[in-house]
Parts: structure tokens; sequence; C-alpha cells
């Protein structure tokens, strides 16, 4: 039969991201434009529509398809973890986990560290989007530092990791100053006035035996 003119016209709007595993989602609306904004960016979709009048439904269009814009990542890299790097009291070895949501290819990351003592004094270090490790070297024994990182796209620079700290180790320092110590105790020995006296290549020597009396 006829629509009843007075029945309104309302349209539904069925999308999901690429891939016929993906559930769909819909969304209603009596205007021809609608905002859909629960996407995840950098994302593939699939859009289809229908049209709705009573109970009465079209078909579903064809579908179209349209990838999102890009933005910058939501979240720092994941998993980042800072290590001394063996047998090397001077190096740190960093490794991460790209972003949960990079929104875009990732095309650097900026990994950042100072000492924890003065952590206004940051350096920074950037590395390719496709590294997900790195050796930082020139630190300072027995010194704790404090390390982060983030991801950048072309859309902007993501939000940072935690601080990541980590106590250089001080062993070497330690064998110096015992190794120091010891030479000190030695100078200290040297020097002593008995020593003097008695070191017959010392400028100062001064035999201690009486002269023979004349017979």
């Amino acid at each position: 039969g006829k629509v009843d003119p007075g029945t309104s016209r309302s349209y539904t709007v069925k999308f999901r991201e690429k891939g016929e595993s993906a559930r769909w989602e819909y969304k209603e609306s009596t205007q021809r434009r609608m905002m859909i904004d629960t996407l995840s960016a950098d994302g593939m979709y699939e859009f289809s529509i229908r049209i709705s009048q009573g109970e009465k439904h079209s078909k579903w269009s064809v579908s179209v398809f349209q990838r999102t814009p890009e933005s910058a990542p939501s979240g720092p890299p994941e998993n980042f973890e800072v290590k001394p790097l063996r047998g090397k009291g001077t190096a740190v070895i960093a490794t991460w986990d790209p972003p949960e949501e990079p929104n875009g290819r990732i095309r650097e990351y900026i990994l950042s560290y100072a000492p924890a003592m003065r952590p206004f004094g940051m350096k920074s270090v950037t590395y390719r989007g496709s590294t997900t490790t790195a050796t930082i070297d020139g630190l300072t024994q027995g010194e704790r530092y404090i390390f982060k990182i983030r991801a950048t796209n072309r859309r902007g620079m993501g939000p940072q990791s935690k601080a990541f700290s980590v106590a250089m180790p001080q062993a070497n320092r330690a064998a110096s100053s015992f190794s120091n110590s010891k030479d000190t105790q030695r100078t200290s020995h040297t020097s002593s006035k008995q020593d003097t006296d008695d070191n017959p290549d010392n400028p100062n020597f001064q035999s201690k035996e009486e002269p023979e009396e004349p017979t």
C-alpha cells in the first residue's frame, strides 16, 4: 500500500572496520547528515545506509570504504624498559613496543634522559619509526638517570611515557677508590721521618755511626 505521508523518514547507517570478522555498528538519524565520532584514527571503514519509513525499509546500499584521517598517537610507546648494558658501566640499552593506538604510521621515537638530580637538563635522541631498541652511552658511573620516550607521526607527537629510573653501576668507581686509598697509604708510609732518615739515597741522609777514637 501507499506510505502514510505523515510518517517520518529516517536513515540508518551501519559501519565497521574493514574485515569480514568485524562487528557492524548502527546509528540512526532523521537528517541526511550524520556525525560518527567513535572511529579510530587511520583506520579503513566500511559504510552502508538504508532508508526507513514506518515499518518499511529499503535494501542496504552498496558499501563505501573510507579511511579515517591520521591523528597524533593517543598513548606512549608500550613496554618501555631501560637496563644498564652488561660489562659497560657508562651505557644502557632501551627497548619498547609501538603505541597501542599509533593513529598513523610512526615516523620517529624521541627518547629523552637526564640525571635524576638534574631532570631539567634532558637530552633527546631521535630514532626511526621502525626502531624498537637503542643503546645510550656516555653516562656517568654510579649516577641515577631517568628516561622517557614518545612516538610521533605526521600529525604530531604523542604523550611521553612514565619516567623509567636506572641506577648506573659503580663497581669500577669503588675499585678505583680502593686503589687510590692503597696508593695514599703507601705514599704516606714512604714519606715518614723514619724512612727518610734511614734512606741513604736521600740527600738529607745523615749517618748515625759515631766516629772512631784515634788510637
